[in-house]
């Protein structure tokens, strides 16, 4: 059965980032969200003068994913996971945020400087409450790597999920459908489509039918149930967008999306205190490779802030170190002994050699610690992604030591050795 359009909502424009416009038919008045779709913004197409491109600097995300799709510009992003890249035209970018990140997406130098255009889109998908505080990744995919399809009349790029027998090359935590349609006159396309999803279509260009009913440029279709979407053109260009609902409650404060207020406010105390960390611009993105032999030539590792206390994390990790088999020394001048291991007051007071300094204390304590890892002969500086600086980094590298930025390193243990 063909799905009918329940409800057509016009594109509202609004002002984002650091000040650019963007046309957004999600959330709007009396629809704060199309479960899972929080958030489905248009930006431009707009063309910069010379010194007038603007983007979104730094900022935090926590419990979803932000999708970017650029249609036509230049961009550059980094986060506070070291992740460092450029999306061109034609490219995509999925991130999770999932845990935490800080992020920042700004116009290439190139473009700032010359000027030029951008048209591309941003949607939020929301994360289920099991998946909330995933480990933060990214999928960038050149324009070259996303498979396309065609019928007659009708062209597809396909982001996430499968149309006309290709699969999409992004992989997604939930099912997710995110295809650019590109249809022209005499374009008749039945699609099947899993009963379970919430289905959307937004048109950016011309105008478009679906399930017969005409949809213009700006406009967001609502599809009702079924296990079909019929496209027709029409000269157009849409988004199919696909879903399915997590069904629960949300909790929403600009940039993070939870399931309580109390989680939200856990988020807003952790951005405040650095547990977010910050884009450490003198790091850069270990691979599971990298880490594993990190962690296979290691045979002590310093522990700064452990805790005796069992509901304190450091307290577990360091018991899952001791039982890989580490020699593992607590760092905290408040304790005698963790978990039968004297522990000692500071760095200097070990009396060997040491291979990973891993720290968990508050990230401005961090920059001091990388200058007490150095003077030891540490190897590697481990920071976890909350408690991420710049300068400690800078300090380790400078010092000769491995900067790592990661999930913290029990934890990284356990997922490359599962």
């Amino acid at each position: 059965m063909n799905r009918n359009v329940q409800r057509i909502i016009n594109a509202h424009r609004q002002t984002e980032g650091g000040g650019f416009i963007v046309r957004r038919p999600v959330p709007t008045a009396g629809v704060d969200l199309i479960d899972p779709f929080l958030l489905i913004d248009e930006l431009g197409p707009i063309d910069y003068a010379p010194g007038k491109a603007i983007g979104a600097p730094d900022h935090p995300h926590r419990g979803f994913e932000t999708v970017s799709y650029i249609l036509e510009g230049d961009l550059e992003h980094e986060d506070s996971a070291g992740h460092k890249g450029r999306l061109r035209s034609g490219d995509v970018q999925w991130m999770t945020a999932g845990a935490g990140i800080v992020h920042s997406e700004m116009p290439s130098k190139e473009l700032q400087t010359n000027g030029g255009r951008v048209h591309g889109f941003q949607i939020w998908v929301n994360l289920p409450a099991r998946l909330k505080l995933t480990r933060p990744r990214y999928q960038d995919v050149p324009s070259e790597r996303i498979p396309t399809a065609t019928t007659d009349h009708a062209t597809v790029k396909i982001i996430a999920g499968e149309a006309l027998g290709t699969k999409a090359v992004i992989e997604t935590h939930t099912p997710i459908v995110f295809q650019d349609w590109t249809l022209t006159p005499g374009a008749d396309v039945t699609l099947p489509v899993s009963r379970d999803q919430q289905v959307l279509a937004y048109v950016f260009q011309g105008a478009v039918e679906i399930a017969g009913k005409p949809i213009t440029d700006g406009q967001l279709a609502i599809l009702g149930e079924g296990d079909a979407v019929r496209l027709q053109g029409g000269e157009g260009r849409l988004l199919l967008l696909g879903g399915v609902p997590h069904r629960e409650q949300v909790a929403r404060y600009g940039p993070f999306v939870m399931n309580t207020e109390r989680e939200i406010h856990e988020a807003i105390r952790d951005y405040q205190s650095g547990r977010m960390g910050e884009i450490t611009r003198t790091a850069r993105v270990m691979t599971d490779p990298e880490l594993r032999k990190i962690l296979d030539d290691a045979k002590t590792i310093a522990i700064v802030g452990a805790s005796a206390n069992p509901d304190k994390p450091s307290y577990g990790i360091m018991k899952i170190l001791l039982d890989a088999g580490y020699r593992v020394i607590p760092v905290n001048p408040k304790e005698t002994a963790i978990h039968g291991v004297p522990a000692v007051a500071s760095l200097a007071d070990i009396a060997e050699p040491v291979d990973i300094v891993d720290v968990f204390r508050k990230p401005e304590d961090t920059p001091a610690i990388a200058d007490e890892a150095v003077a030891i002969g540490a190897k590697v500086l481990w920071l976890q992604l909350g408690i991420s600086s710049d300068t400690a980094g800078a300090k380790a590298k400078a010092g000769g030591l491995t900067f790592v930025q990661d999930t913290c390193i029990g934890a990284t243990w356990k997922r490359l050795h599962r």
